[in-house]
């Protein structure tokens, strides 16, 4: 749980501005499209393989444009101008927030967006301390949060604390903003989006923190511009959320319900697609596969209805796979295919065992660093009548047979046949509604799915429970 409540939290700090971006993650070709924008990842940042189930990622005005490459060759440090005017400061921040850094080693990285991230504060701090625009203000605020937010994903001992000196300071700097004349309504949703934004972060910290919270979303819903009421709705969704995987909320109707208001418009978001796809799937790993179905449902029923063809048929596809996800666990299922050695497939001949199915590929980094566990698993308590079918989503044959050469997996593994698309690992993946590797199905000895993604201890406790039987 505390695991599922961080990736949570995480991508509940991402919803900034009117504009959100989204940063497509994954090891391989997606097999269901993301309804926003892709944003550059940095090549070090954490990757999950995806058959189109992105991640979120939060933008401030001078990120949108194509971020350039930060040389990671370079020994010459990023350095903020001297005595440059608000303006070059602000234009400042458009080059170097949204470089992307580079590292030939992980310690490198981390070396170099530790420093960009306070170059980048640095000089909104200059734009805060000077005679600036509203604009130029607000610029800086997002940019110095963002930059904060990143000190904070990379664990900077002073990071903490800074934000949240920040998020302090941000209703005044906000205030400031919306009371200067040149203040126009669209950088006045964008700011209160970004105080809204602030608040939400620091709203677990404690009681006085979660009540200037909502009070600010109370505001922010009965808004009269519907640019942030429709923010305020998103957050609204996503601080539920977390309320749940905290569980300080045990009922997940009210995230059911927050997420019906989020779309209960003619044109929902579509960047809130994606968030609400996300959401699905952290419920259904935790368990509430009840309040999953219902969200995809309202989701898909107000996104089949945009006026985008696309993105109505994205989201049609979507709950349908969601749907076929969800009735998975329960059902009896059958695994057909070809073995990665061109044997056929004889998934009868395992009834009778405990067997967990693994949908996974070897350009899957996530998946590879599963195996090891799986190993351990899979050596515990095969001689008990336990086995692992491995359904690999490889199109590069040449690839996974040199792999399973190089690693020798002790279980046998389906592999894609050309001419042969209907017994594909991959039509089984898109049987059984699966998004994401990796991704697996414990089956139980008569052949019934009894559970779908778990993984570590829990998964360890449910097979051994399941061959007691």
């Amino acid at each position: 749980m505390a695991s599922t409540l961080a990736r949570s939290l995480r991508r509940c700090v991402a919803v900034l501005l009117l504009l959100v971006a989204m940063l497509a993650l994954g090891c391989g070709e997606s097999k269901t499209e993301s309804a926003a924008s892709d944003v550059q990842q940095t090549p070090t940042s954490e990757q999950a393989a995806t058959r189109g189930n992105p991640s979120l990622s939060i933008q401030s005005p001078s990120s949108a444009e194509q971020p350039p490459t930060v040389d990671p060759l370079s020994d010459k440090p990023l350095v903020v101008p001297e005595n440059a005017s608000p303006d070059e400061l602000v234009e400042f921040l458009r080059t170097t927030g949204a470089a992307r850094v580079l590292g030939k080693t992980e310690a490198e990285y981390l070396a170099k967006a530790k420093q960009k991230t306070t170059v980048v504060v640095t000089a909104a701090d200059r734009i805060l301390a000077a005679d600036a625009s509203p604009a130029a203000r607000y610029e800086a605020a997002a940019n110095k949060f963002n930059a904060l937010q990143d000190l904070r994903q990379l664990e900077a001992p002073e990071a903490e604390a800074q934000h949240r000196a920040f998020v302090a300071e941000l209703p005044a700097i906000v205030a400031n903003i919306l009371k200067n004349p040149q203040t126009d309504a669209a950088l006045r949703g964008q700011a209160i989006s970004l105080k809204l934004n602030a608040l939400f972060t620091s709203a677990s910290q404690d009681e006085a923190a979660a009540t200037a919270f909502l009070d600010e979303l109370k505001l922010a819903s009965a808004d009269k511009d519907p640019g942030v009421v429709n923010v305020a709705r998103q957050i609204d969704v996503h601080y539920q959320m977390a309320r749940l995987m905290q569980e300080k909320e045990t009922d997940p109707a009210p995230l059911v319900a927050a997420v019906a208001s989020a779309v209960a418009v003619d044109q929902p978001d579509p960047a809130f697609f994606d968030q609400a796809r996300e959401i699905v799937s952290e419920l259904e790993q935790s368990g509430h596969t009840g309040a999953a179905g219902q969200i995809a449902d309202a989701v898909g029923a107000a996104y089949g209805r945009f006026d985008n063809e696309q993105l109505a048929e994205i989201a049609k596809r979507w709950n349908e796979s969601v749907k076929r996800r969800l009735n998975v666990v329960g059902s009896q299922i059958a695994i057909d295919g070809t073995l990665a050695d061109g044997q056929p497939f004889d998934w009868p001949a395992l009834r009778g065992k405990v067997v967990l199915v693994d949908f996974w590929a070897t350009w899957c980094q996530p998946c590879l660093r599963l195996l090891p566990e799986l190993e351990d698993l899979h050596a515990r308590y095969r001689d008990e009548g336990f086995e692992i079918v491995g359904a690999s989503l490889d199109n590069d044959r040449t690839a996974l047979n040199q792999f399973l050469a190089q690693r020798k997996l002790p279980w046998p593994i389906l592999a894609n046949v050309a001419g042969k698309p209907e017994t594909t690992p991959e039509q089984n993946a898109d049987r059984f509604g699966v998004e994401s590797i990796p991704f697996v199905i414990l089956v139980d000895k008569r052949g019934k799915a009894v559970a779908a993604g778990l993984h570590g201890e829990a998964l360890a406790a449910r097979v051994k429970e399941l061959l007691a039987e």
